[in-house]
C-alpha cells in the first residue's frame, strides 16, 4: 500500500524489505491477519500489510496488555530481521500512566463541548469561503482571503487529529488538498513512527532543497533559512496537484471497499474548492484560490515544521527519540487556534488519544522565536 506514494516508498523500503505482502511484521514476527476482527477497524490492519507495523502497534494501543493477548492468538508465518529495532520499555512504562487517565475508548474521544466548537469552526470556514468567492472585487478581498486561509489551516489541524481514529472529520485534510488517505501512509505510518529519521517521509520529502537530517546533507544552501519560506508557501499546492493529477495515488482507493466511502470520495472536496473559485469568480477566483491556498499552506507547514526541529538521533529508545525530536509551541493562543501544536509532543507519544484531551505541558514548550532559531540551525 505504501509503495503507491513515491516519497513514502523511498522512506519505508528499508524498514519493510523483509515483510511479504500477505503478512504484518511486529517485533520480529510475521503475522497472518486475514481472519483478524480488529476492534479499531479494518483500515489500519489493511494498510499495514507488507510492513513492519511494530511502532504503529505500540503507539495506537494504549492498553498494550490487551493488544498483546490478541496478538498471541494470530497465526505466525515466520520471522524477519528488524531494520529499526526500537526499545519500547520506557515508553510502555510511561504509557501505563496515561492508560489510568484514559482507560476506555470513550474516554479518549473528543467531548461534547469540543465537538460543538469543531462544527462551529467548520460552518464558519465554509461561510467565509462563500464570502470570498462571492465578494465584490475590492480592497476587502485580501483580509477576507487571509482569514479564510487561517480557518482552513485550523480545519487541517482538526483533520490531522481525526485521522488517527479514522474519523470522517479527516476529510478536512482533503479540503486543504492534502488527502486523508495519503496522510495515513506518509504521516501516520512514516512520520509519526520514525520522526526525524531516514524513515520519516517529512524529513526527506524536501530534499534536495532543504536537508533536515545531518547525515543526509550532500549540499549546503547558504540561504536555506529563506528557501524554507518559499517551500512552505507552495508545499501544499504542489502536494495537492501532484496527488490529484500526477501520481494520482489518492484516486487509487475509489473502488476499494476496504476503505470507508467518505475517504474514497474525499479528493472531490479539493476539486469542488477549485471549481467554486473559478466558475463563480473567473480569473479573479483563480487568484483568490491560489492566494488563500498558499497562505494556509504557509501557516500549516511552517508551524508544523517548527515542532520537529532536529535535535539528535536517540534510537533505539523510542520514548527518548520522540521527546528529543518533537517540541511544543508556547503561545498566548491555545488549542485549535495554534492547530493543537502546543501539545504536539504528547500527541506523538499518544496519537490514540484525541488531541483536545491532551494537556499542554508548559515545561516542555518553546516560544515561536526560539523554535525559529532551532529551525534555521537544523537547515544550516
Amino acid at each position: 500500500m505504501y509503495m503507491r506514494l513515491p516519497n513514502v516508498k523511498k522512506s519505508l523500503d528499508k524498514l519493510n524489505q523483509h515483510i511479504p505482502s500477505n503478512a504484518v511484521g511486529i517485533h520480529g514476527k510475521l503475522y497472518d491477519i486475514s481472519n483478524l476482527d480488529h476492534p479499531g477497524g479494518h483500515v489500519f490492519t489493511y494498510i499495514s500489510l507488507g510492513t513492519d507495523a511494530t511502532s504503529l502497534f505500540e503507539t495506537h494501543h494504549l492498553d498494550i496488555n490487551k493488544a498483546n493477548s490478541k496478538l498471541k492468538e494470530l497465526p505466525i508465518l515466520g520471522n524477519y530481521v528488524e531494520y529499526n529495532k526500537y526499545d519500547y520499555s520506557t515508553y510502555t512504562a510511561f504509557k501505563k500512566i496515561y492508560f489510568k487517565k484514559f482507560p476506555t475508548k470513550k474516554s479518549r474521544e473528543m467531548d461534547t463541548f469540543q465537538s460543538f466548537k469543531l462544527y462551529v469552526i467548520i460552518v464558519l470556514t465554509f461561510y467565509t469561503h462563500l464570502k470570498v468567492i462571492f465578494s465584490p472585487q475590492n480592497y476587502t478581498i485580501i483580509p477576507l482571503c487571509i482569514f479564510s486561509a487561517y480557518l482552513n489551516a485550523i480545519c487541517g489541524g482538526y483533520g490531522h487529529n481525526a485521522l488517527h481514529r479514522i474519523h470522517p472529520v479527516s476529510v478536512l485534510l482533503d479540503w486543504n488538498g492534502l488527502s486523508c488517505y495519503e496522510w495515513l501512509l506518509e504521516h501516520v505510518q512514516s512520520h509519526h513512527m520514525h520522526v526525524n529519521t531516514e524513515l520519516d517521509n517529512d524529513s526527506i520529502s524536501m530534499e534536495p532543497f532543504l536537508f533536515w537530517l545531518p547525515k543526509r546533507k550532500t549540499k549546503k544552501y547558504k540561504f536555506a533559512y529563506l528557501i524554507k519560506h518559499i517551500i512552505f508557501i507552495i508545499s501544499e499546492l504542489v502536494v495537492a496537484f501532484n496527488g490529484t493529477f500526477i501520481h494520482r495515488a489518492r484516486w487509487s482507493i475509489v473502488c476499494d471497499n476496504n476503505f470507508p466511502l467518505w475517504m474514497r470520495i474525499a479528493p472531490l472536496l479539493f476539486i469542488i474548492r477549485i471549481i467554486s473559485h473559478i466558475i463563480l469568480s473567473g480569473i479573479i477566483g483563480a487568484c483568490t484560490f491560489i492566494f488563500t491556498f498558499c497562505v494556509s499552506s504557509y501557516l500549516f507547514s511552517y508551524l508544523a515544521h517548527l515542532n520537529h526541529t532536529y535535535e539528535n538521533d536517540s534510537r533505539p529508545n523510542f520514548l527518548t527519540h520522540q521527546v528529543k525530536n518533537t517540541k511544543n509551541i508556547k503561545s498566548f493562543v491555545k488549542n485549535e487556534f495554534i492547530l493543537f501544536l502546543d501539545r504536539q509532543r504528547e500527541h506523538h507519544l499518544f496519537p490514540m488519544i484525541d488531541q483536545t484531551l491532551l494537556e499542554h505541558n508548559v515545561q516542555f514548550s518553546y516560544s515561536l522565536f526560539t523554535l525559529n532559531k532551532l529551525l534555521n540551525k537544523t537547515l544550516e
